[in-house]
């Protein structure tokens, strides 16, 4: 078993120590280390991302704020929007693959 970083994994609660030794029995990791690091950097990429969408959140509630919107008045209204969207997607994808 891996030695580096003992005292830290040693640190942590019980339950912890041995969900970390479990999983590097079973083979999922090579070592104890290796699992805090993937762990780490795992939570390091979620924290990224909320970032990322708490920023783009922002943004989009700016241009809300900014009346940048459509209003859709009923079902009809909304179905002929989305009828619009899919025919731009397909439109953008046929170009995508008219390009490869």
């Amino acid at each position: 078993m891996d030695t580096r970083g003992k005292g830290m994994i040693e640190s942590l609660p019980p339950d912890i120590q041995d969900y970390i030794r479990t999983q590097v029995s079973a083979g999922h990791y090579s070592t104890e280390t290796d699992l805090v690091t993937e762990a780490v950097k795992q939570l390091r990429d979620q924290e990224d991302n909320y970032e990322r969408l708490r920023a783009e959140v922002q943004r989009r509630l700016k241009s809300l704020d900014d009346g940048n919107y459509i209003e859709l008045n009923g079902d009809d209204e909304l179905a002929q929007f989305f009828e619009e969207l899919k025919q731009e997607v397909r439109e953008k994808h046929a170009v995508k693959q008219e390009q490869r």
